[in-house]
């Protein structure tokens, strides 16, 4: 019968000694093993090794999808804040056009398309949360707009069935000022009332961060990164 000589720490470790004959060679301890037995050392240490590479596999493609997760909620935050900034950005540049000696319509017209662009925006990424809080304020959001849907006709603002904003140029260069100015400048203007409910989402989006985050350092650098806005993926 063939035998192999093996290092006695070699196979301690994962045998019993009863399975091996001692023998010396010079100084030095040995064991000889059969083939058969060999053969089973190295299949269990194949499958410890084969199970070390299936764990670390499984721990990347967690991380992997830990990441992409991050990464979806990310993008939506961003989407989210860059159509708030867009809205706050957009009333301030009407008011300052209608507040003119002479009003520049044409630049107040392109401000209220961005105004448009960024409330589709932030009302996208509202609709995607996976917080049944912020989901309502979607509906409040669409209320408000039902509300105003008249006055927002009358300067050449319509929704569509998914309550997106556009603006039709024609209609709104021609729209009196005082018009524009109830819809993105007074106290109770849609404008202002769609403020508010952005500001109550991203008192919810700090709240909600320590959630998904699981420290409050990270809550607060991350509270507005998207946290409540899209789903795990």
């Amino acid at each position: 019968m063939r035998s192999f000589g093996l290092h006695r720490s070699s196979i301690s470790r994962y045998m019993g000694r009863s399975s091996f004959k001692r023998s010396s060679v010079g100084r030095r301890n040995t064991y000889k093993v059969g083939s058969s037995t060999f053969k089973s050392y190295l299949a269990e240490a194949r499958k410890i090794a084969d199970d070390i590479e299936a764990a670390k596999s499984e721990n990347t493609s967690e991380t992997s999808r830990t990441k992409a997760a991050a990464y979806s909620h990310s993008l939506t935050g961003s989407k989210y804040n860059n159509g708030v900034t867009a809205m706050s950005d957009s009333v301030k540049d009407i008011n300052d056009r209608l507040d003119a000696d002479i009003p520049d319509m044409e630049k107040a017209y392109e401000a209220a398309v961005r105004f448009a662009d960024g409330y589709n925006d932030m009302l996208a990424a509202v609709k995607s949360s996976s917080n049944s809080s912020v989901i309502g304020k979607a509906r409040y959001i669409s209320d408000v707009a039902n509300v105003f849907s008249r006055a927002l006709g009358k300067i050449g603002i319509s929704t569509d069935k998914n309550g997106n904003l556009s603006v039709d140029k024609d209609k709104f260069m021609k729209a009196d000022n005082d018009d524009i100015s109830k819809i993105f400048v007074t106290k109770s203007s849609f404008a202002s009332l769609i403020k508010e409910q952005t500001d109550s989402i991203s008192v919810l989006s700090a709240m909600s961060a320590d959630t998904y985050s699981g420290t409050h350092t990270a809550a607060y650098t991350s509270a507005m990164s998207g946290s409540i806005f899209s789903k795990l993926l």
